[in-house]
């Protein structure tokens, strides 16, 4: 079955003849086939064109993969397009290895019809797999940006800890009312601020083994409704607590 992530856009860099030949063996009625024969043009277009797949036939064209992989990387942000070299099999292709390029594969130019057809599909799916694990990972940081941004702005101090009772979050009501910068908290254990001199101590390391059960109910006992913890400068004032913990997450 035929969907647009089998038939991307192919921008195909060759020599006119190659490049129509390679534009009739994969010609499919749902994917755009574009043909250059320098690679400018081919910049030129690239960011306009959202390509998901580059084909480059080394004989016939005035750039190397490596080259143009590196002026591709310069000129667009991720994902990068995928990139399938033909190149002859006597010659050797400088591989891209050492730059940020998309999905790269190659094939000698005489290879079959079928074996064009096959490496193209796969790239396509590759690079979309690719495309959409990218689009993932930035919805996820927005989430997490917006996330922080809505417990940063509550009124309410707000201190996430981790299975040893270390803060590894605290959004600024709590800095506020521990009279510091919310940063300051950040690897303090939770049970020094019941301490006047909390500011000056650093985070004793949990011992390997530590059951985090034993962990969660101590503390628990000492998250009470009513505590006292001590600001930054060592005065003491009341705070009611209401712990919660974050179901699913192994870590906090």
């Amino acid at each position: 079955m035929s969907n647009s992530f089998d038939s991307p856009h192919v921008m195909i860099l060759a020599e006119t003849e190659i490049g129509e030949r390679l534009g009739r063996q994969l010609s499919s009625p749902n994917r755009k086939i574009s043909l250059f024969t320098k690679s400018y043009d081919l910049l030129y277009q690239l960011a306009e064109l959202h390509s998901a797949l580059i084909i480059v036939d080394t004989g016939s064209v005035d750039v190397s993969p490596r080259l143009l992989c590196m002026r591709i990387q310069a000129l667009i942000a991720e994902p990068l397009p995928a990139m399938l070299v033909l190149a002859d099999g006597e010659a050797s292709v400088e591989l891209p290895v050492e730059t940020a390029s998309g999905s790269f594969d190659c094939l000698p130019n005489d290879c079959s019809v079928d074996i064009l057809k096959i490496k193209v599909a796969f790239l396509s799916r590759l690079q979309r797999q690719q495309q959409l694990f990218q689009s993932s990972l930035q919805e996820l940081d927005r989430l997490n940006r917006q996330h922080h941004q809505l417990l940063d702005a509550t009124a309410d101090g707000i201190l996430g800890l981790d299975q040893q009772g270390v803060i590894c979050f605290s959004n600024s009501a709590a800095g506020g009312l521990l009279g510091c910068e919310s940063k300051q908290l950040l690897g303090v254990a939770y049970e020094a601020l019941l301490t006047p001199q909390w500011s000056n101590e650093k985070v004793v390391e949990e011992p390997v083994g530590a059951d985090p059960l034993r962990a969660n109910t101590q503390m628990t006992q000492l998250m009470g409704d009513e505590v006292e913890f001590y600001r930054h400068d060592g005065q003491s004032f009341p705070v009611a607590c209401r712990p919660g913990e974050v179901a699913g997450d192994s870590e906090v």
